[in-house]
């Protein structure tokens, strides 16, 4: 059986190996638009409550070195609820992005480009306990470092849709992992 499962995985290995799996990226971007979102919308039928955080973040990017761009955000967390008063919060910062140079040389997964990414964001608010809304200031004086992690997947043309895990370290406050998902449209330049 021991044999069987090696003989499998080095005839699994060389297919790989030799079918040129992955192959380097094609598109590479020039610019990108986008909007990210990890907020949330709660509706609690107890008495008709209801209590809705929608976040939103802008971000534009430009890429003047192959797959390593940088970039500006700007996040903003709208809230509204009939029981209990959250002031919105809002955030603006920096990011670096990297985009991994291949692609998988299979149809439909040619469409998945991966990304990591580390932002720096000064805000007005900060995580201090996990599942506690944030402490709220008059101005932005508290940093947020984020680091994603994910994929896109090309819709069509230079339309995207992105998720990913975003690990964020509130100085003085909590760590945490969140998920993040978003729509972007990049503007390419061809491999040359």
């Amino acid at each position: 059986m021991k044999k069987t499962i090696l003989i499998f995985f080095l005839l699994l290995l060389s297919n790989l190996l030799y079918s040129q799996l992955f192959v380097e990226q094609e598109q590479i971007p020039k610019f990108i638009f986008g909007f990210h979102s990890s907020g949330q919308i709660e509706n609690i039928n107890y008495n008709n409550t209801y209590l809705y955080l929608i976040e939103t973040e802008p971000h534009i990017s430009f890429y003047p070195i192959k797959h390593l761009g940088f970039g500006f955000m700007f996040n903003y967390m709208y809230t509204k609820s009939n029981f209990v008063y959250y002031p919105s919060f809002y955030s603006y910062g920096i990011f670096v992005r990297y985009y991994f140079g291949f692609q998988i040389n299979k149809l439909i997964l040619d469409r998945f480009s991966f990304f990591m990414e580390i932002d720096y964001n000064r805000a007005n608010y900060q995580v201090i306990e996990k599942g506690v809304y944030p402490t709220v200031y008059d101005k932005a004086n508290q940093s947020i470092i984020n680091i994603p992690i994910g994929y896109q997947f090309r819709i069509w043309k230079g339309l995207f849709f992105e998720t990913c895990f975003e690990y964020s370290m509130y100085v003085n406050g909590i760590q945490q992992i969140n998920p993040r998902i978003g729509i972007e449209y990049h503007f390419n330049k061809t491999k040359k």
